[in-house]
C-alpha cells in the first residue's frame, strides 16, 4: 500500500489539513466520490476535478476528513461535529466554513483545503467562507460544498463547489492530529 501525503498548513495558523488517500490500515480506504469545480477571483474559467474520495472519522477530535488527490491536485474538507461519536456529524446537517487561520472553537464547522502543483511552484489554498452540507443519509455519506478558499501565501482566491457521495468512514489512524488547537501561553 502507498500513502499520497501532502500537507496544507496555514501561514502562522492552525491548519494542519492532512491530505491523505489510500493510508487507513486494511487496504485502500478510497470508497466514494469528490467532484469539485472551481474558478478564480477574476472569475476566469472553471476548472474541474474528479476522483475517488477518502473518508476517515479522527474520534480524538470528533472530526471527519474527506479527501480526494491525484497527482498535482488535492482537495480536503474537515468536519468539526459537535458530539464526540460519528453520529454526532448527524444528517441534512449545515457545516458553516471558518478561516483555517485562527483557532474558533464553535462546532459544528468546516475547513477546507486545496493544493495545486504546478510546473514551477505549489499554490496552497484554505477555508475562509462559505458551507458544506451533509445529505439526508447517515451512511454512505454524501453532501455538498460552496466554499470560498483563500491563497496561503497570496491575494487570490477560488470560488469552489462540488459535492462528494458514497463515502464509507473508516477510523483515521489513533496518531490523527488536530486541525486547530487553541493558542498556548
Amino acid at each position: 500500500m502507498t500513502c499520497d501525503i501532502v500537507r496544507l498548513v496555514g501561514v502562522g495558523a492552525a491548519l494542519g489539513l492532512v491530505l491523505a488517500s489510500g493510508c487507513a490500515g486494511g487496504g485502500d480506504a478510497r470508497s466514494g466520490l469528490i467532484e469539485v469545480e472551481w474558478t478564480d477571483s477574476a472569475g476566469r474559467g472553471a476548472v474541474r476535478f474528479a476522483v475517488p474520495a477518502t473518508a476517515r472519522w479522527c474520534a480524538a477530535d470528533s472530526m471527519l476528513e474527506i479527501v480526494g488527490s491525484r497527482h498535482d491536485t488535492a482537495i480536503g474538507v474537515v468536519l468539526l461535529a459537535r458530539d464526540s461519536a460519528i453520529s454526532g456529524l448527524g444528517s441534512d446537517t449545515l457545516y458553516p466554513a471558518a478561516p483555517a487561520r485562527a483557532f474558533i472553537p464553535w462546532r459544528p464547522r468546516a475547513l477546507a483545503g486545496l493544493v495545486l502543483a504546478e510546473a514551477m511552484s505549489v499554490r496552497t489554498y484554505e477555508s475562509g467562507l462559505g458551507e458544506v452540507r451533509l445529505g439526508a443519509r447517515a451512511a454512505p455519506f454524501s453532501g455538498t460544498f460552496d466554499l470560498r478558499l483563500a491563497a496561503a501565501n497570496g491575494p487570490d482566491s477560488l470560488r469552489v463547489t462540488g459535492r462528494f457521495r458514497g463515502l464509507r468512514v473508516v477510523p483515521a489512524p489513533p496518531n490523527c492530529v488536530r486541525v486547530d488547537k487553541p493558542p498556548t501561553g
